[in-house]
Parts: structure tokens; C-alpha cells; sequence
């Protein structure tokens, strides 16, 4: 199940990455997306969280930070852990409790 749920989430946060790239793509082109809100995103991450499994709050702080800065790396206890790639971010949030 665990597997299942590793696939559901990489594939999810694929598409939500690719869905974000655009939009920063329109917002350099001077579209105003500021108020543009379809509910996708927020019940994807709702969706997430449950995959994971994990405490709600932190899953949510994470994935919305992975998504909108584009993070790349992330320390925990003084160790750097990479996250640039969907694989390894996915793994990571597996390992939140």
C-alpha cells in the first residue's frame, strides 16, 4: 500500500509542478493570476496529506514550499537532504510522521 501510495503522490506532484511552471510562466508575461483560484490545487494537497499520512500541517508546509520556491534542498539535523528531483521529494515526505 505503501508503494501505491509513493506512485499516487509522485505522480500528483508531477503534474501540480508542471501546472505551477506555467503558471510562472504567465505571471512573467504579465498575466495576473493573483485571484485566479480553481480549487484543483488546494484538494490536491488535501489528497496528499492523506497519502502520506503524516501530520497534516507539516506535509502541507512542505509541498506548498516545494511547489512555489522550487526548493532544492532541505536540512535536517544539520544534514542536507536533496529534494530537487520529484523522486526524492516524494521519499522525503514518506519519512514525516
Amino acid at each position: 500500500m505503501i508503494n501505491e501510495n509513493k506512485n499516487a503522490v509522485t505522480k500528483a506532484l508531477t503534474s501540480m509542478q508542471q501546472e505551477q511552471k506555467k503558471k510562472t510562466v504567465l505571471h512573467e508575461n504579465g498575466v495576473d493570476l493573483a485571484n485566479y483560484q480553481n480549487g484543483f490545487y488546494e484538494a490536491s494537497i488535501e489528497l496528499l496529506v492523506h497519502l502520506v499520512g503524516a501530520t497534516p500541517k507539516v506535509v502541507r508546509e512542505y509541498i506548498e514550499w516545494w511547489l512555489l520556491e522550487d526548493g532544492d534542498e532541505i536540512t535536517i539535523d544539520s544534514c542536507e537532504v536533496s529534494v530537487k528531483e520529484v523522486n526524492d521529494f516524494t521519499e522525503f515526505l514518506f519519512t514525516l510522521e
